[in-house]
């Protein structure tokens, strides 16, 4: 008899998170709990604390609590999982690869254990219709805040290098203050948004740097933006670089090399094409733009990143859209985000970096684009 074992937590912000957990037995919990599958019966092992709510809200077939299993545990000399799979015959056991090393330590001792490196629910990659509007509903709270951050960027004033708005003192706007503005509008719609990129300048080469300190004219503004809903517990993902005040004319054909890098792959988003054609064509794109990249030596420039990844219940989830062959089904949700990143002027290419990226479902007749605000260089010149 096979087992295929999870170990985690559910609830938002566990530091236990497990997601194929959460959506095989759509049960919310802050503390570690185990569940086995068997031949297709889902079992749930809780403690006495949560087994009266588990027995409700759980879609399981049987959710047995721990303290039941500690006389027949203690007499076998074996923790209370381990007697429990013998007690169902189970001779070989299945774990996923995030499962914490003393529980797959401990299995170890007494079956044969195989590791997935793969997606352990291959059914979770490609969403359901209730699974897409839920990172549709974020990812129309996500434009919302975006406008309301553009809004306050349009009333703002160019004063010298810097940007003043009546409403956030003299000092200036600054990453600081658009990132409050962004994170209170999600919150207020029932979704957390936690390290939100607002980078501008020489930060926004860095494609992970979150931005601090004062927001400067004419220089690209990046904007990434992943909240998870509270209820839920489903992410979208979407950037947009923006600008206030005309930015010079390198950064704008910086600026629309990306952007038609990003549209011309999502236009190549569709059932059963290769992840890694994609973002192939994507670099080649670049390079015949005039826009190297460079990774085997620092610093790296260019188009250092891969070009999208699998959201839902984990803000990166299979499949990735990079340098490994990946092929994309119907009802998978990727994002397209390629983008350039120089941290000092090469040549008549200026320092400073743009990403532009959207959270799609993958159709059988291409790519849906989830997020209606707009990428154009015009109207992202505020």
């Amino acid at each position: 008899m096979h087992a295929k074992i999870l170990h985690g937590a559910t609830d938002l912000g566990s530091p236990h998170f497990c997601a194929d957990l959460l959506w095989r037995a759509q049960f919310r919990v802050p503390d570690p709990v185990t569940f086995v599958e068997i031949d297709g019966k889902r079992h749930l092992l809780v403690s006495s604390l949560e087994v009266e709510r588990a027995q409700k809200q759980a879609r399981v077939d049987e959710v047995v609590y721990i303290e039941s299993l500690a006389g027949n545990a203690h007499a076998q000399g074996v923790s209370p999982l381990v007697a429990f799979l013998k007690s169902k015959g189970v001779d070989t056991v299945e774990i996923s690869g995030g499962i914490p090393f003393h529980v797959g330590d401990n299995l170890s001792k007494h079956f044969p254990v195989s590791v997935c490196r793969d997606a352990f629910y291959p059914d979770r990659v490609r969403k359901q219709p209730h699974e897409i509007a839920e990172i549709a509903s974020a990812q129309a709270a996500v434009d919302r805040s975006l406008e309301r951050v553009c809004t306050v960027l349009s009333e703002a004033r160019i004063n010298g290098e810097y940007i003043a708005h009546s409403s956030y003192g003299s000092q200036g706007l600054t990453s600081e203050i658009l990132r409050d503005i962004i994170e209170h509008s999600l919150y207020q719609e029932g979704y957390l948004a936690v390290d939100t990129i607002v980078a501008c300048g020489a930060q926004a080469a860095d494609p992970h740097m979150r931005g601090s300190g004062p927001i400067r004219a004419y220089q690209p503004i990046v904007l990434d933006i992943f909240p998870r809903s509270r209820s839920s517990l489903y992410f979208t993902d979407c950037t947009r670089t923006v600008f206030k005040g005309e930015p010079s004319q390198e950064m704008k054909a910086l600026y629309e090399a990306v952007y038609e890098a990003q549209t011309g792959a999502t236009e190549k988003v569709i059932a059963d094409v290769d992840g890694f054609e994609i973002y192939a064509w994507v670099k080649k794109f670049f390079e015949e733009k005039g826009y190297p990249t460079n990774v085997s030596s620092r610093p790296v420039y260019g188009f250092i990143h891969g070009l999208g990844h699998g959201v839902g219940l984990e803000i990166h989830e299979e499949p990735r859209l990079g340098s490994c062959h990946s092929e994309l089904k119907e009802g998978m949700v990727v994002t397209i985000e390629p983008g350039l990143y120089y941290p000092q002027q090469l040549g008549s290419i200026p320092a400073g970096g743009v990403r532009i990226e959207d959270t799609v479902v993958v159709r059988a007749n291409g790519a849906e684009v989830l997020s209606s605000f707009s990428k154009r260089l015009g109207d992202s010149i505020l």
